[in-house]
């Protein structure tokens, strides 16, 4: 059956290929590369490498590429007349003379090595994913370079085991491909390396069912090493040198060489980096279109790279700071800076700003209110003073103590002190007494006297007409000592003294005091208080007149009522402006 369908299918080809003229016509200008990919369409790691290989070729400016592509799967069939049919096929679809060939895969060479001088004689070859070994035994035709890798199991292994350390089994899986089977014996020769202190579980060459049973129950102290699978024990064939097992299905860590297997439930290892590949045979067959001269063979720089799944060390629990130095780790989840960096810094400015206009706004009305509670604290103030002045500077003999007391209550009130007291000089002008006094409840009121030589620093203060203010006995300037031990004598905590003069004469004072806790005496407040000096000094002045007239008339008195019979007072003009009880 499958001899029918190649001739028809030639056929069919011949019919839709243009002719050659028309080809020459419509053909770009440029260069042109054939992409011949070894193995089965969709092979995992011939389709990384053919990728990164087209973006390096296309992406060269200066060259104007066109990439053909076709696959190469002979491997499962080993059949002459299919590779035949192949080759005819080839021969009618690109019948315009390729400038270089990029082969990728084991099965590219050596359909090349078969049959590039039958098709596309002397066009310059590279080749890449091909073992070195591999390599080592082959004679390459003139114009053909290979850029072979190495399956790094001895890498691979030894970072299995600095990642964990205490393992004491490596289970080996493998396919029974001839490739899988050198593979194999690679890897067993890594494991070898550890024989004292590792038990190898062969697990190579069993039908893929046995390998996913046998990983589900392996010991706690095993990893997996992961060779390839090209075809497994039951003679199924998979894709390339990727096992198609589920790795995720092992209860133990799985390492491997290939690249990839990382993102489908391996750890890592020392791998082969596929993509790296791609990149780097594209740009060696630049370096061929450019007439750059290379040598037959060289090492892969895409060959044992340590790479890392970040999600499966997070899966095992391992430790990242034991991966070799270099590792790339893939799949790192960005963190929440990472992935909304901008947005993040963007609302965290906004809600600084916002932060800052509300501490402004609130900062604002604070002061706001402080200044709306000084200007009504101001105002209360400033109607008290005008009520007390009116009242006691109108008020008549007979009802001036009481109001006097009354101003005193509601002043001490305002300004939350224990004791408000009027002071006057005694007529000795060495004290003063209390004229009114007005105490809170509870409160001792003050000494009926005091001797001003008793508080030296205040005398001389008030004798200046001095307002002072205390809000502590700390407060008290050096020197002062009398004025302190005076003061602890009376439980005076802080006060406030004003003067009281008319002229150049001192009348008393008026004095707030605490005596239960020290207060403040903000200057504003005291410059307030001065306002009280005039209507107070007014009282005294007017009750000293009082005493001094009371004084006159009982001495008047006296006179007249001394000498017997009629006696009368008289004044410069000769009128009688007084007599004793005599003239009645």
């Amino acid at each position: 059956m499958r001899s029918r369908v190649w001739p028809i299918a030639l056929l069919l080809l011949a019919t839709l290929a243009p002719p050659a003229g028309a080809a020459d016509i419509d053909a770009a200008p440029g260069q042109s590369i054939l992409l011949l990919l070894g193995g089965p369409v969709g092979q995992p790691s011939s389709t990384r490498v053919a990728t990164a290989a087209r973006a390096a070729l296309v992406a060269d400016e200066p060259i104007r590429t066109t990439v053909e592509t076709e696959h190469v799967d002979l491997a499962r069939f080993n059949l002459t007349d299919e590779e035949n049919h192949l080759r005819e096929m080839l021969r009618l679809k690109h019948t315009r003379r390729f400038d270089a060939i990029l082969a990728v895969g084991p099965e590219a060479l050596y359909f090349l090595l078969r049959s590039r001088d039958g098709l596309w004689p002397g066009v310059p070859v590279v080749a890449c994913d091909v073992e070195e070994r591999t390599v080592a035994g082959l004679r390459l035709l003139p114009g053909m370079h290979a850029a072979t890798v190495r399956f790094d199991f001895e890498g691979t292994l030894r970072a299995a085991l600095d990642l964990l350390p205490g393992t004491r089994h490596v289970a080996l899986i493998g396919g029974t491909h001839a490739r899988d089977q050198r593979n194999n014996d690679r890897a067993r020769q890594a494991v070898s390396a550890y024989r004292d202190r590792l038990d190898l579980i062969d697990l190579t060459g069993l039908p893929l069912e046995v390998i996913l049973a046998r990983l589900a129950t392996l010991p706690n102290d095993t990893v997996v090493l992961a060779s390839s699978v090209l075809a497994d024990g039951a003679g199924r064939r998979f894709f390339g040198a990727e096992s198609p097992a589920s790795l995720s299905a092992s209860r133990v860590p799985i390492f491997t060489v290939f690249g990839s297997q990382i993102g489908g439930g391996a750890v890592g290892g020392s791998v082969v980096d596929y993509e790296e590949m791609g990149r780097e045979a594209g740009a060696l067959t630049l370096r061929l279109l450019r007439g750059q001269s290379m040598p037959p063979t060289m090492r892969s720089q895409a060959s044992g790279v340590p790479t890392f799944d970040w999600r499966q060390l997070r899966r095992w629990h391992l430790d990242e700071a034991r991966l070799p130095a270099g590792s790339r780790v893939l799949y790192r989840r960005p963190t929440l800076w990472a992935q909304y960096g901008w947005y993040v810094a963007i609302a965290v400015a906004l809600l600084a700003a916002q932060s800052v206009l509300i501490a402004g706004l609130l900062l604002e009305r604070r002061r706001r209110r402080r200044a709306q509670a000084d200007q009504a604290e101001r105002l209360r103030f400033e109607m008290l003073l005008a009520e007390v002045s009116t009242l006691i500077g109108s008020q008549t003999r007979v009802g001036l103590d009481e109001e006097v007391q009354n101003a005193l209550r509601r002043i001490a009130t305002f300004l939350d002190v224990d004791r408000a007291t009027l002071w006057e000089v005694s007529p000795s002008t060495r004290s003063i007494v209390p004229a009114h006094t007005w105490t809170r409840s509870g409160t001792a009121g003050p000494p009926s006297v005091l001797l001003l030589d008793a508080f030296p620093v205040l005398r001389r203060l008030w004798e200046a007409g001095q307002v002072y203010s205390l809000s502590s006995l700390d407060d008290l300037p050096a020197g002062a000592a009398d004025d302190r031990r005076g003061l602890e004598q009376i439980g005076v905590q802080s006060l406030i003294v004003i003067p009281l003069a008319r002229g150049r004469q001192m009348l008393g004072a008026l004095m707030f005091v605490t005596v239960r806790d020290p207060r403040a005496w903000p200057k504003d407040l005291v410059r307030r208080l001065q306002l009280l000096a005039e209507p107070f000094a007014g009282v005294l002045a007017r009750q000293q007149a009082a005493t001094a007239l009371e004084t006159s008339e009982a001495f008047t008195r006296a006179v007249l009522a001394a000498p017997p019979g009629e006696t009368a007072i008289v004044d410069g003009d000769g009128r009688i402006v007084q007599v004793n009880d005599a003239w009645a």
